[in-house]
């Protein structure tokens, strides 16, 4: 009988799951060591969207998701936001948004308004 182990007590396919384990492993390496030479260090980048109005109640209340994407490369913490109409102000904080990520929070705004007349903003933030 004919044996398919080498002379080192492997055979083919457990020598291709060791290169194939080698070869990931330096990929990984190689990635984590790119990113940590070349991130930088800029501030987040905040920006606002706001998602479609749903009708709350009859009386004109609209319940609004506001959507905070971070584009930057540094985690923003302790984020407040402002969302305003004529009429009423109204705001909410999140926790941190990554970098590089989005979050989102929801407002109530109990008085009717135009799309035109929204307005979102990033109020502060910590890095």
């Amino acid at each position: 009988m004919a044996n398919s182990q080498n002379g080192f007590g492997k055979n083919a396919l457990e020598w291709s799951v060791f290169a194939l384990g080698c070869a990931l492993l330096c990929a990984t390496i190689g990635y984590l060591g790119v990113e940590a030479f070349t991130s930088r260090d800029a501030p987040p980048r905040l920006e606002i969207s706001v998602g479609p109005s749903r009708k709350l109640n009859d009386k004109g209340a609209r319940f609004l998701e506001i959507r905070v994407e971070n584009s930057g490369h540094t985690t923003a913490q302790n984020v407040e936001i402002e969302v305003k109409t004529p009429r009423e102000t109204a705001s909410f904080s999140l926790d941190y948004v990554p970098r590089e990520g989005e979050k989102s929070g929801y407002v109530v705004l109990s008085q009717p308004f135009e799309s035109g007349q929204l307005r979102a903003r990033v109020k502060s933030f910590t890095q």
